[in-house]
């Protein structure tokens, strides 16, 4: 059981201040996911419907999947800048004292003086 708890722990501290369990987190994901796979195929599905009412050839279906496509590409490109952002902030919280900003060097009083 400890085991279960050091791993959350690390990946807690993987992902920033995260304080929620991996099966919450995981759930966070697969409800992405979803989301995600559900945004690609119902308007391709409500293409074909209207293809189907209309009598056109599959011409709306095909829109509808360009927009799901496209529609999809937009949400994953906004869940990469969200973790990208949580990155860099974890990334800051973690940077030790002393290095130099600009170099990323140790700090040395001789720097200091000048």
């Amino acid at each position: 059981m400890s085991n279960d708890s050091s791993t959350d722990s690390k990946i807690a501290d993987a992902e920033g201040s995260d304080d929620r369990t991996a099966t919450a987190r995981g759930a966070e994901w697969a409800s992405r996911i979803m989301t995600i796979a559900l945004g690609m195929v119902v308007p391709g599905l409500a293409g074909y419907w209207l293809d189907q009412r209309l009598g056109t050839q599959v011409i709306l279906m095909l829109i509808g999947f360009a927009l799901g496509g496209y529609l999809a590409a937009i949400q994953l490109m906004a869940i990469a800048r969200q973790s990208r952002r949580k990155s860099r902030q974890s990334r800051r919280k973690s940077k030790p004292r002393g290095i130099d900003s600009n170099s990323d060097s140790f700090l040395s009083p001789e720097k200091d003086k000048q």
